[in-house]
């Protein structure tokens, strides 16, 4: 789940359930991210490389999409930073 909010949480959140819920689920999440609406839904697809932080439980990320025009009928696919 991508978001362009400082959180998945709301407000001042001390329970963080936003992050619990979607950590049951398996599903990332990553807030603050630049661009996103830029970006075509269906047809990108998105990369997270975060940054190695031992026994943290989040970090910084390097988010990166890819358009899909291979797809679409053209020649190669874009990347978007």
């Amino acid at each position: 789940m991508l978001l362009d909010t400082g959180s998945l949480s709301t407000g001042q959140s001390t329970n963080f359930s936003a992050h619990q819920i979607l950590c049951k689920a398996d599903i990332i999440g990553s807030a603050s991210v630049a661009n996103i609406d830029q970006l075509p839904n269906p047809g990108a697809t998105v990369y997270a490389l975060p940054l190695k932080i031992g026994e943290g439980s989040g970090g910084l990320a390097r988010i990166i999409g890819i358009i899909n025009t291979r797809e679409s009928g053209g020649g190669r696919d874009e990347l978007f930073l």
